[in-house]
């Protein structure tokens, strides 16, 4: 009888040691950034804010996506990313050295980047690049899914925010301009959030952030996408989907 209990727990033990394995190893977390480089921004991705998203946890999937807009927007994106993984899939060996070389792109590429400011009204093709990348990010197969967003916001395209007019209707025709900046193909998309990182520097700024920022609040809104306007750069991932650490 004591043989037969001892073989339940044991096999009670084993279960539960596999179910927290594939709770803590089989996710994957997705970051797609956006940068204007045709702003003069305030706030810029730093390595170091890079190098904690990328975390400890060798054993995730991981995936990093950097798109320039702006007058660089025919660059080219760069992508670094690993499956996740298990003990028993990949030698621990292997698989520390597969995170580093991820750590070490992610590292170097953000550290490379180059920004200047720039003076004038430059062209910046934001919601085209936007709509696209969130349509890539929301076929992701990944539990977390995070889009940052490192630009002004002034769209100057066929639609230019520089316009008085066109500006007005941020407010005055919400609905009919989302519909024409991001059409996007559904009607959700719960599972990824938006931060848009943007530090105001003077008073006209501000006030032209918070017309911006309560017209991407309901556009973003109208497709379940949670939106965190914030002046910082998140540094961490909670373990649950579609819940970004505010600071």
């Amino acid at each position: 009888m004591s043989t037969i209990k001892s073989m339940v727990v044991l096999i009670s033990a084993i279960a539960m040691v596999s179910c927290s394995t594939k709770t803590s190893t089989e996710l994957t977390t997705a970051i797609t950034t956006i940068t204007d480089k045709s702003d003069s921004l305030q706030v810029y991705p730093s390595s170091k804010t890079f190098d904690q998203l990328v975390g400890k946890n060798i054993w995730k999937g991981q995936r990093f996506r950097f798109v320039d807009i702006g007058n660089t927007s025919m660059v080219t994106p760069h992508e670094f990313s690993i499956e996740p993984s298990t003990r028993s899939d990949t030698p621990k060996k292997i698989r520390v050295q597969q995170f580093n070389q991820l750590k070490t792109g992610v590292n170097d590429y953000v550290e490379s980047q180059e920004f200047q400011t720039i003076s004038g009204f430059n062209r910046s093709i934001i919601f085209e690049k936007l709509t696209s990348e969130l349509e890539l990010l929301h076929k992701t197969e990944a539990d977390q899914k995070a889009l940052f967003l490192y630009t002004d916001m002034l769209e100057f395209d066929r639609y230019s925010f520089y316009d008085p007019a066109t500006f007005a209707r941020l407010e005055s025709d919400q609905p009919n301009l989302t519909k024409a900046l991001l059409p996007l193909n559904q009607t959700d998309y719960s599972d990824i959030t938006i931060y848009w990182i943007y530090r105001c520097n003077t008073y006209q700024e501000n006030q032209r952030y918070r017309v911006i920022r309560d017209f991407l609040q309901k556009s973003f809104a109208s497709y379940s996408i949670t939106f965190i306007p914030r002046a910082s750069t998140p540094t961490s991932l909670e373990l649950t989907p579609n819940q970004l650490v505010s600071e």
